[in-house]
C-alpha cells in the first residue's frame, strides 16, 4: 500500500505480534527493515519477511521471535541483501547447511551475517567461501557440530569470525592463517581437537582479537619460540583449556595497545615456568591478566606494574607462586587463592591499593589479622577467608569465619548484620 517507502524502522516500540501474512502487501521498494528489540515471543517467525526482494538489510535482533528459520527464506528472491541481523531471539532453529543455502542468490552482496544465540544445528558447508564478500560471521551460542570446512580462508574479505559456544569439532584449518584482513577471531567454547602453529597465524596480519578453547582439552598451541608474528595490533588473547605450555608462548611478548586495555587470559594451559620478563614490559597496559590454574612458580613479583587507567584484574589463582602480598596499586581485582603466600597483609593495602573491589586469598599460608584500613577501599570489599588461619574480628567488619567462604562488607558497629545462610560460621565478640 506504500510503494515508495525505502526503510522501516521500528525498533523499541513495545511490539508484540506480527501478521502471519501480508494479503495486501505492497512495499515493492523496501530496502531495510528494522524490528530490533521488541517482543514477539509468541510469534513464528513468518514467511514474508524473508519474500521482500529489495531488502537489502534485515534487522530481527533482539525481537524473541521462534520457529524454524530455514525455510522461511524465499529462495531465489534475496538476491540484494548485505546484512542480516537475528542475533538474540534465543528461540530460532534451522541446519545452518539449508540455511546458507536459501541465501545462496546473496552470495556475491551479503557482508554481514549475524545469527549468534539462537538454536541452529549442524555443520558449516564447504560452500561457505561462496559468500565471497562476507565481512562479519557471527555463529556464536548455537549448536553447530562439525568442523570449520577449509574453504573459509579464500572469504578474502572476512574481518570477524565468531564460533564462540556451538559443539564444533576437528582441527582448526591451516588455511584461517590466509585470511589477511582478519581482526577477530573467536573460537572459544567447542570441542577442537589437534595443533595450531605459526602456520594458522601467517598472513594474519591485522589481527586484534584472538579467543579459543577446547572443551575437550584437545587442541595444542605449538607456536615455535622464536617465530616473530606479522601482526602488530593484538592486544586481546583468551586461552583457555588447550595445551600450550610448558613454556610461556613467546608469541605474545609483543603485545600492545594505545589505549591500555590488553587482555591476556592463559587459564589452564599447562604453563610450568616462572612469570617471564615480558610480562613485566606490558604489565601497565594491561586491563585483565588471568594466568589462573597452570604451575607457575616463583616468587611473586612486586614489581608488575598494573597501572592502566581502567582498574585492573589480575587473577594468579591455583597456581605455586610463593612470597609475600604485592600491592599493586590501580588493581581493582585480585584472585591469588591456591597457592603458597606467606606472611601478614600489608597494614597500608587499602590505602595503596584504594581501588580494590574483590580480594581472595584462600587457601595460602598469611597470617595475622585483617588490616584496618581495608575500609577504605571505595566499593564492597570481598575477602574469602583462607582456611589455614584464623582472622581477627574488628568493628569495622560485620563478622569472621574459619574454614568457610565468606563475604565481609566494610561497615560500622551501628551497621553489623549478617546473611542467614552464613550463621553456622559466625564468631561474635562481645
Amino acid at each position: 500500500m506504500i510503494p515508495s517507502l525505502l526503510e522501516l524502522h521500528l525498533s523499541f516500540c513495545n511490539l508484540d505480534t506480527l501478521p502471519p501474512s501480508l494479503p495486501f502487501q505492497n512495499i515493492t521498494s523496501l530496502s531495510i527493515l528494522d524490528l530490533s528489540f521488541n517482543d514477539f515471543s509468541s510469534t513464528i517467525i513468518p514467511s514474508w519477511l524473508f519474500n521482500i526482494s529489495t531488502l537489502t538489510e534485515i534487522n530481527l535482533y533482539f525481537s524473541y521471535l521462534s520457529g524454524p528459520l530455514s525455510s522461511k527464506f524465499g529462495r531465489g528472491k534475496l538476491c540484494k541483501l548485505q546484512q542480516i541481523q537475528l542475533s538474540n531471539n534465543y528461540q530460532l532453529t534451522g541446519d545452518i547447511s539449508e540455511l546458507l543455502e536459501a541465501l545462496s542468490c546473496s552470495n556475491q552482496t551479503l557482508e554481514w551475517l549475524l545469527l549468534s544465540s539462537n538454536q541452529l544445528t549442524g555443520k558449516l558447508p564447504n560452500s561457505l567461501w561462496q559468500f565471497n564478500s562476507l565481512l562479519e560471521l557471527d555463529l556464536s551460542n548455537n549448536s553447530l557440530s562439525g568442523p570449520i570446512p577449509a574453504s573459509v580462508g579464500n572469504i578474502s574479505s572476512l574481518g570477524s569470525l565468531n564460533l564462540q559456544g556451538n559443539m564444533m569439532n576437528g582441527e582448526i584449518p591451516e588455511s584461517i592463517g590466509q585470511l589477511t584482513k582478519l581482526s577477530t577471531l573467536n573460537l572459544l567454547q567447542n570441542f577442537w581437537e589437534g595443533t595450531m602453529t605459526n602456520i594458522h597465524f601467517h598472513n594474519l596480519t591485522n589481527l586484534i582479537s584472538f579467543s579459543v578453547s577446547s572443551k575437550n582439552k584437545s587442541l595444542a598451541l605449538k607456536v615455535t619460540h622464536d617465530w616473530v608474528p606479522r601482526f602488530h595490533h593484538l592486544h586481546d588473547v583468551e586461552i583457555h583449556d588447550c595445551q600450550v605450555g610448558p613454556a610461556f608462548p613467546n608469541w605474545l611478548r609483543n603485545l600492545k595497545s594505545l589505549f591500555n586495555d590488553i587482555v591476556l587470559v592463559l587459564e589452564n594451559v599447562g604453563i610450568s615456568e616462572e612469570i617471564p620478563l615480558w610480562l613485566f614490559n606490558i604489565s601497565s597496559q594491561i586491563w585483565q591478566l588471568d594466568l589462573s590454574h597452570n604451575n607457575i612458580f616463583g616468587y611473586l613479583p612486586k614489581a608488575l606494574n598494573f597501572s592502566s587507567s581502567y582498574s585492573p584484574t589480575v587473577n594468579l589463582a591455583f597456581n605455586q607462586l610463593k612470597g609475600s602480598l604485592p600491592l599493586w596499586s590501580g588493581v581493582s581485582a585480585l584472585y591469588l587463592r591456591n597457592n603458597f603466600l606467606s606472611g601478614e597483609i600489608p597494614v597500608d593495602i587499602g590505602k595503596e591499593m584504594s581501588q580494590l573491589t574483590e580480594l581472595d586469598l584462600s587457601n595460602n599460608y598469611l597470617s595475622g589479622s585483617i588490616p584496618l584500613l581495608l575500609i577504605r577501599c571505595k566499593v564492597l570489599v570481598i575477602l574469602i577467608c583462607p582456611t589455614t588461619i584464623w582472622w581477627e574480628k574488628y568493628p569495622y567488619f560485620g563478622w569472621v569465619c574459619r574454614g568457610w567462604e565468606l563475604l565481609i562488607y566494610p561497615i560500622t558497629v551501628s551497621q553489623v548484620e549478617f546473611q542467614p545462610q552464613y550463621a553456622h560460621c559466625l564468631h561474635f565478640l562481645s
